[in-house]
């Protein structure tokens, strides 16, 4: 069985505080953050969901709808409504509508990078990261309603990729199909995720398999030298310069927790590497005064960009959490 004992990152104690506060934050998501996100969250002009907000809660005016949000969210209210919060479901159901109305492309497995606000093409080009959160939302919505086509449809999705964004070595694919793209593994973290979720739902072992394949990249190019590397070269080789000494902790937390998930779906045991890229993101957060992760930092572990933004704390407090309570992998569900 898998390992994540706390005490091999160098921890005397527990890193934060007692599995009751898990009370506290359901009572929180339940009472106020999905009812405000399915409230004002939702484009009560056009569909769909609202891009972005200002600071008193309401939309911002952009004019675009990118089709990663609506598929995020998609996941949101549907692992809300399988934690029982009411009305979750009908608010996923709407967004998946959306999305296949608006952000679907008439190309056989194609999807729009985002729509105006009105849901019209807007940005057309095939992104990896998009295409990533279209087959996670996809495979969530059949988890909670059980509808096979939208399973034809993920994988009529994972064709198109690899037909439209192959990368030149053969392996993995490219970032979007844009001309000037890095070569990146953030994208292959989200595809990992979807085709883990797809496979959850389905037992389709293709989705392992391709999932098995993102693995099998991530050890030997990502994962270099106890970090995990943002860009790299045509032949998955570091990039030139800075850009291949960039290390991102929150995408390294990320990592830890998707890893995890997918050792235990697949039955091979990644406690290792889990441990290792935690150790990392500890020693990143120490750099901080305040124990916040920094956004980048460098394979040497010195700051590069010193700004602390709200998603990366959210995944080290996931892959402490994880190691904390010993799991061997993770659970969506608390």
């Amino acid at each position: 069985m898998n390992d994540f004992s706390y005490l091999k990152l160098g921890y005397d104690t527990p890193p934060f505080t007692s599995f009751a506060n898990q009370h506290r934050v359901l009572n929180w998501l339940n009472d106020d953050v999905i009812p405000f996100w399915g409230r004002a969250g939702l484009d009560k002009k056009h569909g769909g969901f609202v891009e972005s907000m200002d600071l008193f809660g309401a939309p911002s005016g952009v004019e675009f709808k990118r089709t990663r949000v609506t598929a995020r969210q998609i996941y949101v209210f549907c692992q809300s409504g399988l934690l029982g919060i009411p009305f979750a479901f009908e608010v996923a159901e709407h967004g998946v509508q959306f999305l296949l109305r608006h952000h679907k492309s008439e190309t056989k497995g194609a999807w729009y990078r985002s729509v105006t606000a009105d849901g019209q093409p807007l940005d057309q080009t095939d992104d990896l990261y998009d295409l990533a959160f279209v087959l996670f939302a996809l495979a969530w919505w059949h988890r909670v309603s059980g509808e096979n086509s939208v399973i034809e449809m993920a994988k009529d999705t994972l064709d198109y990729i690899h037909d439209a964004l192959k990368h030149p070595s053969g392996v993995g694919f490219i970032h979007a199909a844009d001309g000037h793209s890095h070569f990146q593994q953030n994208p292959h973290m989200h595809l990992l995720e979807a085709l883990v979720e797809l496979f959850e739902s389905t037992r389709d072992e293709r989705f392992l398999d391709e999932a098995t394949c993102i693995y099998q990249l991530f050890k030997a190019h990502f994962f270099v030298d106890g970090s995990l590397r943002e860009y790299f070269g045509p032949n998955w080789s570091q990039a030139v310069g800075i850009d291949g000494r960039k290390v991102e902790p929150g995408h390294m937390s990320e990592w830890a927790w998707l890893l995890a998930r997918y050792g235990r779906v697949a039955q091979v045991d990644v406690s290792a590497i889990v441990i290792e890229l935690m150790k990392f993101v500890r020693q990143s957060k120490q750099l901080n005064s305040k124990g916040l992760l920094m956004d980048i930092v460098l394979d040497d572990g010195q700051p590069f960009k010193t700004d602390t933004r709200l998603w990366p704390q959210t995944e080290m407090l996931k892959g402490f959490g994880l190691i904390l309570k010993k799991l061997p992998s993770p659970n969506y569900c608390f």
